[in-house]
Formats: structure tokens, C-alpha cells, sequence
């Protein structure tokens, strides 16, 4: 999958190309523990969806479900909440349970 520069429009096109849901995704992940759905990490300034409650924050996470993690400073905490869509998005969990098995 595709990870690149945030705030560059070539990293963009590259991540929606590979299956981002919205513009501003810098890094597009198969996460293994969910069998290889989607999770982004976006950039709150130039994500084209749906902003509020992040205003105060730089970056977020946001599976292919539309389910959203809490804000993150940093490129590694968003990073970290990517892999942990589990614990925010209800079908993440019903899949991360599906693939325990």
C-alpha cells in the first residue's frame, strides 16, 4: 500500500488510487489483524470530508468503514491509532474477533 508526504497532492492521488475514501490521506494501510481491511491516516487541514472535532488537531485515522479515531499530533500517533481501528469502528472489531478465530 501507499505512504507518502503529507500536504503533497501526489501522495493524495497515490492513496485515493489505492483505495483512500477521502482526499488528504498521506498513508493507506491493509491492516492484517482486521484480514487486510483499509485504514488511512489523513490530514486534518486538507481532508475533504466532515472536520469537526478536529480542528485542534493536525492528523486522525479513519477506516474504510467512516469510522474516525480521535485526533493525533503526530504522524507517529496517527500511525498508531491506524492499526488500532479496532477500538473505534465497531465492524473493525467485528472483524479483528472474526480473524482471532
Amino acid at each position: 500500500m501507499t505512504t507518502g508526504a503529507g500536504h503533497f497532492e501526489d501522495t493524495y492521488r497515490a492513496t485515493k488510487l489505492d483505495g483512500a475514501i477521502n482526499w488528504g490521506c498521506f498513508s493507506i494501510k491493509k491492516r492484517r489483524l482486521i484480514g487486510g481491511f483499509q485504514v488511512g491516516c489523513y490530514v486534518v487541514e486538507d481532508f475533504d470530508g466532515d472536520k469537526s472535532g478536529y480542528r485542534h488537531w493536525t492528523y486522525f485515522a479513519m477506516c474504510n468503514h467512516g469510522s474516525k479515531s480521535g485526533g493525533a499530533d503526530t504522524r507517529k500517533n496517527v500511525i498508531i491509532q491506524a492499526k488500532m481501528s479496532m477500538d473505534y469502528c465497531s465492524q473493525c472489531a467485528s472483524l479483528f474477533e472474526t480473524h482471532l478465530k
